[in-house]
């Protein structure tokens, strides 16, 4: 975590990298953070690690925390540096829920990492009152999805091999242009609702997709596999600013 950024090597300890203190790397001329660290230092409007335990799912930004509903499991293949994820079963009782939730308004990025062999699975569902697909910035891995008010667009990109990958989705509100990145990588472009932001005060649930406000879930758009660390920014970023992160959370 970012309270906790200790490498250990055949020493037992992490000495640095490339000149890097303890617990950075280097990366396009400068000294990263590694791990949790590099999103914290990006600003974020929210993060959630998924590293801690007990019933709540800990915003790092303590903005909104979540509730982890039934048998939650922990993950120790994460790729993240320092971080251990959560595992879902599958079953229709098992996601993290969020109530009275404000999505980014304007600009954003969305990004976590994610492991599943589930074609239609909800990754981020995010419903209100009168519209439940309000927003789905990760949705569909056999062929990623975003949504805005009820109209999605399919990416063509499929991440749906059960193998961990960061996806981040960052969208420039006024054109409506959303940028798909995979692995720090750009994979394309789609458009939605240009000059619309989803609507706060909903329900976002990790893990599942909503039918309903909080419900309505499918065993076949259920999650089966790893999420991990998962965050969103007030600002759309580019492939620069997503391949950093990227390279900082892996330590590479």
């Amino acid at each position: 975590t970012a309270d906790a950024l200790v490498a250990c090597g055949s020493s037992g300890v992490w000495q640095g990298v490339g000149g890097c203190p303890s617990g950075s790397v280097p990366y396009d001329g400068e000294c990263l953070p590694c791990g949790d660290a590099v999103i914290v230092d990006a600003g974020p409007l929210y993060f959630w690690p998924l590293d801690d335990g007990g019933s709540t799912a800990v915003d790092a930004t303590g903005r909104k925390n979540g509730t982890y509903n039934g048998t939650i499991g922990r993950s120790t293949s994460t790729p993240v540096y320092g971080s251990s994820g959560v595992d879902f079963s599958g079953s229709l009782s098992n996601y993290i829920r969020f109530d009275s939730f404000s999505p980014p308004q304007g600009d954003s990025t969305v990004m976590g990492w994610f492991h599943t062999s589930a074609v239609d699975a909800g990754i981020i569902s995010y419903a209100r009152s009168g519209e439940f697909n309000e927003w789905l910035p990760l949705y569909s891995p056999a062929d990623l999805n975003y949504h805005v008010k009820g109209t999605g667009v399919a990416s063509g990109v499929a991440v749906d091999d059960d193998q961990w990958h960061h996806v981040a989705m960052s969208r420039v509100e006024s054109t409506g242009m959303v940028t798909l990145f995979v692995d720090g990588v750009e994979r394309g472009t789609v458009t939605v609702r240009p000059g619309e932001s989803p609507s706060g005060g909903g329900v976002m649930v990790f893990a599942q997709e909503q039918d309903s406000l909080g419900g309505g879930f499918q065993s076949n758009q259920a999650l089966i596999g790893g999420l991990d660390d998962v965050a969103m920014f007030a600002s759309a970023f580019d492939a620069a600013a997503v391949a950093r992160l990227y390279h900082g959370q892996i330590c590479e």
